[in-house]
């Protein structure tokens, strides 16, 4: 009786596939991303997502130890902030910690930009393996160096991307009074909401120039723009 279930199932999927284009298009899209190892990669860019993470904070860290560092009275209200926050006596403690990683801002920055570059350069490199598996193509094997190049360069390319896209977004929801007074537009409801959503509009159409490049660029080989704007969407 189960197996009749069964067979009933695949039946009628197979008839909303052939009656469904789009239907169709997404079981094929599924089979290829399981069939081209798609959760392995999946798992890969993961792995160094979070590798990344750390010495990205690194980074942070440093940057904001040279804020403090150049900003001493910002500092001095930091540290009575934790004073005031933390158990008597124990400030004592955490204070000439927080003084010697300051100290240490160049140190922990140098790391952090190297794990960060090391990690980020594997994370594209296994960015550009997975949509090139999707793609179907060959894995061509460059010079150790042509590849570091190459992928050095997308990542920086991709960087600024996100950068440019953030600072839409940023422009159209969180900048919207400062936006209005250059504009010399009414601050009322009406004004506030247009100007985000053509932030969000703005947003959205840089995001799918990412990912329009992300789907065509990032394999090792040229792959046309056709075909590709709904996925790009999506994404």
């Amino acid at each position: 009786m189960e197996h009749g279930i069964v067979q009933r199932l695949r039946a009628r999927v197979a008839r909303a596939r052939e009656r469904h284009e789009w239907i169709g298009h997404l079981a094929r899209a599924g089979e290829r991303y399981f069939a081209q190892r798609g959760n392995h990669f999946a798992a890969a860019i993961t792995f160094f997502s979070i590798l990344t993470a750390v010495p990205l904070l690194m980074v942070a860290f440093a940057a904001a130890s040279y804020v403090l560092w150049f900003n001493p009275a910002l500092l001095a209200e930091l540290e009575d902030a934790i004073a005031a926050s933390v158990p008597s006596g124990l400030s004592e403690a955490v204070n000439p910690i927080l003084e010697t990683a300051i100290e240490q801002r160049n140190s922990i920055g140098i790391v952090g930009l190297v794990g960060a570059l090391y990690s980020g350069v594997w994370w594209m490199s296994n960015l550009r393996e997975a949509v090139s598996a999707q793609w179907e193509l060959p894995a061509p094997h460059p010079a150790a160096l042509q590849r570091l190049l190459y992928d050095l360069r997308a990542l920086a390319g991709l960087g600024a991307a996100l950068v440019v896209t953030l600072a839409f977004t940023v422009l159209g929801t969180g900048l919207a009074e400062v936006v209005l007074g250059w504009l010399g537009a009414p601050d009322d409801g009406f004004s506030r909401t247009s100007l985000r959503v053509v932030g969000i509009v703005l947003g959205v159409g840089a995001n799918w120039l990412i990912f329009a490049w992300a789907i065509t660029r990032l394999p090792r080989t040229d792959v046309a723009l056709r075909g590709i704007r709904r996925a790009a969407l999506l994404g």
